[in-house]
């Protein structure tokens, strides 16, 4: 029984420490109409397996923006999302979501998701658009 226990323990650290593997570090980004931001992704692992930037807005399932491998010369959009207006910065340890000119369909929740075996994705950051109110 103390075996069957302690392997279960440590399934469960296993599992959660791949779910850590990914972070997105800011769970808020803010940008104005016409700004340029920069939505941060860390990958605490050596990879050279794909990464995909995924844009949710609310009451959506998830879009896929664009896919990059750490050796990649350029990034693969989807879903009619443009290089004129998104791009994927890969570093050592980063992949960054670069999105030119925001304008107020932009606003959403983005997550980072690193695929090996299975996808891994990080909490994901929403961003929201200054000066924007809406009353119900």
């Amino acid at each position: 029984m103390r075996i069957v226990w302690i392997s279960l323990m440590l399934l469960c650290r296993i599992k959660r420490t791949e779910s850590e593997i990914v972070q997105q570090p800011d769970p808020v980004m803010m940008a104005s109409v016409g700004e340029n931001v920069t939505l941060r992704c860390i990958i605490l692992q050596e990879h050279s397996d794909p990464i995909t930037w995924y844009k949710q807005t609310a009451g959506h399932q998830p879009l896929a923006v664009a896919m990059t491998q750490k050796l990649a010369q350029t990034p693969v959009f989807f879903n009619n999302f443009q290089p004129s207006h998104f791009s994927i910065e890969v570093e050592s340890e980063t992949c960054n979501l670069k999105i030119y000119n925001v304008t107020s369909s932009d606003e959403a929740t983005y997550y980072c998701g690193w695929r090996k075996y299975e996808t891994y994705f990080g909490r994901g950051t929403y961003l929201a658009l200054k000066g924007l109110c809406f009353y119900l």
